[in-house]
């Protein structure tokens, strides 16, 4: 699957993190050329295709937009991360990269891969924050040492998520594409500025 995709979007090749997508892919579908088209549709019709690309362009994007929310739904606990020097992107960088593969047991990843399909980024945007307030009391106690460790020792802390619970405040968390819009123009605004701020600057 992961050689056919290098062969028909050589610009991408191989991004870590896409093997654990196409694991879970052919774990559930059983055919490899399904798989092949269906990780092909992620890429090109849901806005993958920058994230995969030599240097990753959009990522950079995709965790200032989550820190974006974070600060507006869970304040407390943004306060907590930038004092402890806490990024998301530790975490964020094993769910968006994998669409969650490498976190959510199947029978939740798979249900939650409808909702991205239908959704796309908002889901993953939305699911995150699920994730991020079931474990919060826990993270917001930790410091960026045992933050790591946790991290590190827990990938899989997920298999008490019940889908049908986690669900039904999905509708909790108002994002939409306007919104990540402005937030992406935030982000470049934001270059621009630390650009011209910055000590050795030829601005």
């Amino acid at each position: 699957i992961l050689t056919a995709l290098a062969f028909i979007r050589p610009e991408i090749g191989y991004c870590q993190g896409m093997n654990f997508t196409a694991g879970a892919l052919i774990n559930f579908i059983d055919n490899e050329e399904k798989c092949f088209w269906l990780f092909l549709s992620f890429i090109d019709n849901i806005e993958m295709n920058f994230l995969y690309l030599k240097n990753m362009p959009d990522y950079s994007i995709r965790v200032y937009q989550l820190n974006a929310f974070i600060k507006e739904y869970f304040p407390e606990l943004a306060t907590h991360f930038k004092k402890n020097q806490i990024n998301p992107d530790v975490f964020f960088s094993k769910w968006i990269l994998t669409i969650f593969s490498n976190y959510l047991p199947f029978e939740v990843l798979y249900k939650v891969w409808d909702v991205f399909i239908f959704d796309k980024w908002k889901a993953i945007f939305k699911f995150s924050l699920l994730i991020l307030n079931s474990m919060k009391d826990k993270l917001i106690t930790m410091d960026l040492i045992t933050f790591s460790k946790f991290i590190k020792e827990n990938k899989n802390n997920s298999n008490f998520i019940n889908f049908d619970e986690f669900s039904k405040h999905y509708k909790d968390y108002k994002i939409t594409n306007r919104q990540l819009n402005e937030l992406s123009t935030d982000f470049f605004i934001d270059q621009v500025q630390s650009k011209i701020e910055a000590a050795d600057s030829e601005w």
